[in-house]
This record gives C-alpha cells, sequence and structure tokens, in this order.
C-alpha cells in the first residue's frame, strides 16, 4: 500500500522528534499507534464481511481473480412486467395526451 521501508519510517520519526520535541514525542507515538490499530481493526472487520458474502455466495477465493464468465441467462425486464398496473376504470385522470382535449373541455374537468 504505502510501501515505507524502514529508512523513510526512521527519517520521518527523527524529523516529528525534531518538530514536536521530545517530552511530546511518546504521546505522539501512542497516538499514531491507537490510529494504525483502529484501521487495522476497521480493515479487518471489511475482510470479514468480505469472506462472510463470499461464503453465503458460494464463491472461492481463488475465483475472486478470475474474470467472470458471460452469462446468457440474465436478462432485463421488459416495460411491461415493472410497470404497475393502471387502472383506467375511473374517470378521475386525464388521459396522458393532452392534445386531443379541447381547452373547454378541459376547463369544465378542472372546475
Amino acid at each position: 500500500m504505502l510501501d515505507l521501508g524502514w529508512s523513510e519510517i526512521l527519517l520521518v520519526a527523527v524529523i516529528a522528534l525534531i518538530v514536536v520535541g521530545p517530552q511530546d514525542f511518546p504521546r505522539l507515538l501512542r497516538t499514531v499507534g491507537q490510529w494504525v490499530g483502529r484501521a487495522r481493526q476497521m480493515m479487518a472487520q471489511v475482510q470479514y464481511a468480505v469472506n462472510e458474502a463470499a461464503a453465503e455466495t458460494d464463491i472461492k477465493p481463488s475465483d475472486w481473480t478470475k474474470p467472470a464468465a458471460p452469462s446468457n441467462n440474465i436478462a432485463a425486464p421488459d416495460a411491461a412486467e415493472t410497470a404497475p398496473p393502471v387502472d383506467q376504470s375511473s374517470g378521475d385522470h386525464p388521459p396522458a395526451d393532452h392534445s386531443s382535449i379541447d381547452p373547454t373541455q378541459k376547463a369544465q374537468r378542472d372546475d
């Protein structure tokens, strides 16, 4: 991830010691250690959640790097299947095409 070597960590520690000072340096290290611990804990929780989701879907960790095979059995639903049925028995709603409505009829209906 960050790919920090020991020399980079030592350089950052020396600069932090100079900037913060020797009295507050232990407190700084403790705070940084707590942050690192929290980050590791969150990553462990994410890894556990991913493993649980994979177990529920019967995906093996070795399958994670393989590209997914195209599937022809997944089809988009038709609009007629997903649209709710329209009740045309009640006359409360105006028709969708308003171009065929006479303006006088529209004014009477709006009253």
